[in-house]
């Protein structure tokens, strides 16, 4: 299985504290779709990030998202552990934030 997305990013600012990183499937000809693999789709959705208010190193995790039953079947398969796309995500959201964190 394959997804094309593609996301926009928001970094803090003096008007909000919060990490916003939105996205959504795409069918575009720069990336076309293989045969070998089935190509899913995810609707609008994206991740909150918004930091503990006097723990700097927590924050709130806020995740939304609109699939089709393809990208559903990927999500259940992480959550009930024979998967860890999900994981992986988290991670290197994790990993993004942390290096680009206002102030580095």
């Amino acid at each position: 299985m394959d997804i094309s997305l593609v996301y926009s990013v928001r970094v803090p600012t003096a008007l909000s504290l919060s990490y916003v990183v939105a996205f959504r499937s795409v069918v575009t000809p720069e990336i076309p779709e293989r045969g070998d693999f089935l190509r899913a789709e995810i609707g609008p959705s994206g991740f909150i990030v918004q930091p503990v208010e006097g723990s700097p190193d927590e924050a709130h995790l806020t995740f939304m998202t609109t699939m089709s039953n393809s990208v559903l079947a990927v999500f259940t398969s992480d959550l009930v552990g024979t998967s860890k796309i999900l994981l992986s995500t988290l991670d290197k959201l994790n990993f993004f934030i942390k290096n680009n964190a206002l102030g580095q």
